[in-house]
This record gives structure tokens, C-alpha cells and sequence, in this order.
């Protein structure tokens, strides 16, 4: 969502702008995607292209229980 990344490469990874979603999804068999979707607005997008996806990171933690997504966070304790 960076604006100064859209239309670069990075690590080899075209960094395109939300705009491309549906057309970069068709050819995906699953989105993996940061729990932030919720906050910008994104995560409609993402659960309307119909794929399986996973969700990742603690902001997506409330909205994946009540909507029944699947979420992966993961927590390391360092005692």
C-alpha cells in the first residue's frame, strides 16, 4: 500500500498497486495476507476474490474469531 513501492521491484517481486488484486488473484490458489488488511480497508477484496486464504499477525486476531477465518499467529515466549 506504499505508494513509493507501487510499480517497483523488489527481490525480484513486481510491487503493483491494489488495483491489480482481482487480475493477480485469478492466478493464485491461496492469499496469504497481514491481518492490517482489516485496518485499511483491503480485507473486503481479499475474502470477495473466493480463495482459500490465511490471515497472519495479531490484528486480525478478533475479526478471524468472529468471522471464522483462519488465522495464524505466533508468539515466542523468552523467559
Amino acid at each position: 500500500m506504499n505508494s513509493d513501492n507501487i510499480g517497483t521491484t523488489k527481490c525480484g517481486v513486481s510491487i503493483e498497486g491494489p488495483e491489480r488484486f482481482f487480475e493477480n488473484a485469478k492466478w493464485a490458489g491461496t492469499i496469504v495476507a497481514t491481518g492490517s488488511t482489516i485496518v485499511n480497508g483491503t480485507i473486503d477484496e481479499i475474502l470477495a476474490a473466493g480463495l482459500d486464504t490465511f490471515f497472519y499477525g495479531v490484528t486480525i486476531t478478533g475479526v478471524a474469531s468472529l468471522m471464522k477465518l483462519t488465522q495464524y499467529c505466533f508468539v515466542v515466549n523468552k523467559l
